[in-house]
């Protein structure tokens, strides 16, 4: 299917546009290759919900065949004959961007556009002229350049396509004017008859109304916080602006947008891990779990001010009638730091009680109430108000996943285990093969082609081309940007494989995609079929949420699949595996045959409609057959996890990340499972070069769950966290031993042992410059939560301190110098030095940059400017 936007006499096939644009160079951003068709198929057969990233493409006129300009050596296949095809001489290039601000319409458009291509303003700015270096970029270029930009409105499902022509004299020149030719309309594209018909939804006059430009700059707010705080929804080389969220000004604007939009949140999409929505209309449960409501709870999390929660409910409450958006203010108050807001969380239940006799929203707060008892521990109350829940929304799975809960932390373990039985655990069967690389919406060329080569080619992208497709993002003084020359250059120096983000559905799953098969080898083959792509758990779990995949790091929270294996293995954790056995047997008839069961509907499995049985508390039922093969998968892991623990010692760094994944997530010996990711992580800054993503990530978030997440100010819900749906289960059970002080005695043998605070600052100045390196100039919100807590622990100026310290030391770390003998594989394992002997000789020393760090990085100061915008919120505070 051919594709033209820039409206060349020849329609081009998407896919021969594989080749980075030089010019972008100027303003580093990287490319994602894909066409916008392949969104439109998919767009077609199910709900887009936030849609794909904003695509940015350019068509140069090379006065020729574009084959004679087409030199990318990154093809395969079937595209090696395509890119010698004779046309027009236009030759596309395409870049992805999230957080456009386009508050503002057009001008915000025309100044992207602008900085991408290198163009400036003249006198009086009616004038527009090339730089120099530009004009050097389009030197081969004849006759004009086009460029289009495809934004998509996800209230409307339409794509608004704005077309600029740039006329200019024989060949680009700094000293000649540019001619610039501007069109805008709105397009949609339907269906008919197998046809794609492409329909004009209004004209450029009509889309100056400010309404449109505020859905579309509410899209790019949805796309850019939901897609950088979910790798799985990031296209290779997707650029996430700052624009919108780089400061209080902006995020207040941010705000004020999307609470405009609350009555339409339902349009934007539903949360994979609530299941599905239940009722219709105003009485679904879509109506207040929605991605507007996530994306506004995340900007308000990351004010460490709390002025955002303040201002968000003032906005609800002044433009809405009294008690319609009460639940969404409950989830603004939990989540606003500084203030103590119990008394008015306590209160806004009460007054919503005396407001609402019962409805889809009272059930939701009710679950919230509900967690607020639990963090007091009041679980017999909990417990009623939990069963009332599931009667009033018996279709929703967080009132299930809520009574589980309450007879699990009561020891009523029989009891939970029915429950958990009877939950609305979707399982969605394919028709049709799942395609990996669609990501967003988006066919992700790149990844595509990587994995292709990665099959038949020894090195799937070349150094060069790999530094064209994704060029080292600058400031605008021409310095590299939160750089570390151990993650931008020799990570990708030494390891050709890891020559792509960790993103999408196949690099974002697992660890081991983005091995090498000489470290695969190094690993059991227990531990793959557990944990491998392709294993049942993700399988399932990406049935349950609906996607091609999830990750081993996530998948506990991101499917109701996942919730129900957090659960289980709480039980199993709280009273060993031979116990849960037991439980099991009284809990469940025993009947070979297993009938349908009457609350339970998994499509998977080709089970019936929900029929609604309030009873169940009285009655035995039969063990589900996808409850069956969760039982089963869970103590798979078990039990390879106690053979390899147990039975074998020695193991690979890789080995070790596994276990501790595994583990973790199954809650097998919390200890040893966070010892096996350090292993891990310390593995790969002794190997220099190297950076183990996934370790990095889960001991971040171990450290926030144990360590930051006790930073409160109000003791409303100590268990969630309201905008990654994060359960901090593990805490929970440490906190509910029978034991006292369990917890406490726990968090403080594993800070003094291994996630010590100069660690964890170094994980984290690894994991900004990482995300930075794939232009993420906004931070994600693991991040920001991150450094907001720890400013709040300890204060911004000793955190700058000791990031400052960090830098220094691994500077100038010095060992003894080892008489070894010189090997090329020890050359290259090391980065560029000897390995060492066991002997040391003499005293004398040397510089060991064993955490990497170069005279020339920049990552300090990046950091120090993150913590300079934490600071100036807290002083306004």
């Amino acid at each position: 299917m051919s594709f033209s936007p820039v409206g060349s006499k020849e329609s081009f096939q998407p896919s021969t546009k594989i080749q980075r644009f030089p010019s972008l160079r100027e303003v580093h951003y990287g490319i994602t290759l894909s066409s916008r068709m392949a969104m439109l198929e998919r767009r077609s057969r199910e709900n887009v919900g936030l849609g794909p990233p904003t695509l940015f493409h350019l068509g140069k006129h090379c006065n020729g065949n574009s084959h004679e300009f087409i030199k990318n050596p990154f093809v395969v296949g079937e595209y090696r004959h395509q890119i010698r095809k004779e046309d027009d001489g236009f030759v596309g290039y395409y870049h992805y961007v999230n957080g456009l601000n386009v508050s503002e319409g057009y001008a915000a458009i025309d100044r992207y556009i602008l900085l991408v291509m290198g163009i400036r303003s003249g006198s009086g700015g009616s004038s527009y002229y090339f730089t120099k270096e530009s004009s050097e970029t389009f030197a081969n270029c004849h006759n004009e350049l086009v460029v289009s930009v495809n934004m998509f409105n996800v209230f409307h499902q339409t794509d608004l396509h704005a077309k600029y022509v740039f006329s200019f004299g024989n060949t680009p020149s700094y000293k000649s004017p540019v001619t610039i030719e501007k069109s805008f309309h709105i397009g949609s594209f339907s269906v008919e008859g197998g046809v794609y018909s492409k329909v004009l939804m209004s004209t450029m006059s009509e889309i100056s109304v400010q309404s449109y430009w505020n859905e579309l700059y509410a899209s790019e707010i949805l796309r850019l916080v939901l897609h950088l705080d979910n790798p799985s929804l990031q296209v290779s080389g997707l650029v996430s602006l700052p624009d919108c969220l780089e400061d209080s000004e902006r995020m207040i604007e941010a705000v004020h947008c999307l609470v405009s939009f609350l009555p339409r949140g339902s349009s934007t999409g539903s949360i994979a891990s609530k299941g599905a929505s239940t009722g219709n209309d105003d009485a679904s449960t879509l109506r207040y779990q929605n991605n507007l409501i996530q994306a506004l709870t995340r900007i308000c999390a990351s004010d460490v001010s709390g002025n955002g929660s303040s201002y968000t409910i003032d906005q609800i409450r002044k433009h809405y009638p009294v008690g319609d958006w009460d639940y969404v203010i409950l989830k603004l108050l939990k989540v606003q730091l500084g203030s103590n807001n119990e008394q008015s969380f306590i209160k806004l239940i009460h007054d919503h009680l005396k407001l609402d006799s019962i409805s889809t929203q009272l059930a939701l707060i009710m679950l919230e109430q509900i967690n607020f008892l639990i963090s007091r521990k009041h679980f017999e109350t909990a417990l009623l108000l939990a069963k009332r829940c599931v009667q009033l929304l018996p279709l929703s799975f967080d009132a299930w996943h809520t009574l589980a809960l309450c007879y699990i932390l009561l020891e009523n373990y029989e009891k939970a285990l029915t429950v958990m039985n009877a939950c609305p655990v979707l399982l969605s069967s394919r028709n049709q093969k799942t395609d990996l690389n669609v990501t967003a919406d988006t066919k992700d060329f790149f990844n595509w082609i990587f994995l292709e080569r990665l099959n038949t080619e020894t090195e799937a992208i070349s150094e060069t081309t790999f530094n064209s497709y994704f060029p080292p993002i600058q400031s605008s003084q021409s310095v590299d940007l939160a750089s570390m020359k151990s993650l931008w250059k020799d990570l990708f120096i030494f390891n050709s494989h890891r020559r792509h983000p960790i993103s999408g559905n196949v690099f974002y799953q697992s660890p081991l995609t983005n091995c090498t098969p000489k470290e695969l080898s190094s690993i059991s083959p227990s531990l793959i079929n557990v944990c491998g792509p392709g294993n049942s758990k993700n399988l399932l779990s990406s049935q349950s949420c609906g996607s091609a995949s999830t990750s081993i790091l996530t998948f506990t929270r991101d499917s109701t699949w996942g919730r129900c294996y957090s659960l289980l293995s709480i039980i199993v954790a709280k009273i060993g595996w031979d116990r849960l056995l037991q439980v099991k047997e009284r809990a469940f008839k025993q009947d070979p045959v297993t009938p349908i069961n009457s609350t339970t509907f998994a499509a998977g499995h080709g089970q019936q409609d929900y029929i609604v049985n309030h009873k169940y508390l009285d009655t035995k039922d039969i063990c589900g057959s996808w409850f069956e093969e969760l039982i089963t998968i869970l103590y798979d892991d078990y039990n390879v996890l106690y053979k390899l623990t147990y039975q074998h010692t020695n193991h690979s760094a890789i080995e070790w990340e596994m276990l501790g994944l595994v583990g973790w997530n199954c809650k097998y010996n919390l200890k040893e499972s966070i010892l096996s990711l350090f292993t891990s992580v310390k593995a790969s800054h002794l190997n220099q070069g190297d950076f183990d993503y996934f370790g990095t990530v889960q001991l971040l978030e171990i450290y926030y769950e144990f360590v930051l997440s006790e930073v409160l100010y109000s003791n409303i819900d100590s268990y969630h966290d309201d905008y990654s749906e994060t359960f901090l289960d593990n805490k929970l059970i440490l906190r509910n031993a029978k034991k006292d002080g369990v917890l406490e005695d726990f968090v403080e043998i594993i800070t003094k042992q291994c996630l010590t605070l100069d660690f964890i600052l170094t994980l984290i100045m690894q994991l900004v410059s990482w995300n930075v390196r794939w232009y993420q100039l906004s931070p994600n919100y693991l991040v920001v939560k991150l450094l907001n807590h720890l400013c709040l622990m300890h204060d911004v100026l000793t955190i700058k301190s000791q990031f400052r310290i960090l830098f220094e030391q691994n500077k100038q770390v010095k060992k003894k110098v080892y008489k070894t003998r010189y090997t090329i594989s020890s050359y290259f394992l090391n980065g560029g030095t000897s390995s060492t002997s066991s002997t040391a000789e003499n005293d004398h020393t040397t510089t060991n940059k064993q955490l990497v760090i170069h005279e020339q990085d920049t990552i300090l100061m990046y950091l120090e400017s993150l913590l300079d915008r934490i600071e100036k919120n807290i002083e306004g505070v």
